[in-house]
């Protein structure tokens, strides 16, 4: 894996996700060109209730993050993808390969059964063709999203 070869290093943690992650998600979007949700906030606001619930992975690369990884534990056998980021001048070295293989090992780890990689839609909710490729190349596979609505008016 080039990232490796380069030597791009993984590390995680559980625990609350505190502005320094928030802010490089933030670079990494603008960076892209892509408007970050404001969900960024409201996720590291709540994360503070179950800490022990969330594992953000980020790559460093000579000690400077160059991708992150925000996943949410669901349940104790399901492991949520919420979302991830990288520096666009390190796109060829792979970083979100080596981030979703740190989500596989630490599944594993956990003795999880199902890695969610979530949705492949763009900043605007589109589908992204490209994306739904790269989660298919690292062993996704498509499923239903079962969606329930409450219509209020």
């Amino acid at each position: 894996m080039k990232g490796k070869k380069a030597g791009l290093e993984m590390s995680w943690k559980t625990g609350p996700i505190d502005e320094t992650v928030v802010g490089f998600l933030r670079r990494c979007s603008a960076a892209h060109g892509y408007e970050c949700a404001e969900s960024l906030e409201k996720l590291a606001n709540s994360t503070s209730l179950n800490p022990g619930n969330y594992v953000i992975l980020t790559a460093v690369l000579h000690d400077k993050p160059v991708a992150a990884a925000v996943m949410v534990r669901v349940s104790d056998t399901i492991l949520y993808h919420y979302t991830s980021g990288y520096l666009p001048e390190y796109r060829s070295l792979s970083p979100s390969l080596v981030l979703f293989e740190a989500a596989f090992a630490y599944a594993r780890r956990e003795n999880m059964a199902l890695l969610d990689l979530g949705i492949s839609l763009d900043h605007r909710g589109h589908g992204k063709p490209s994306l739904s490729r790269f989660k298919e190349r690292i062993g996704g596979k498509e499923c239903v999203k079962i969606v329930y609505r409450a219509v209020l008016a």
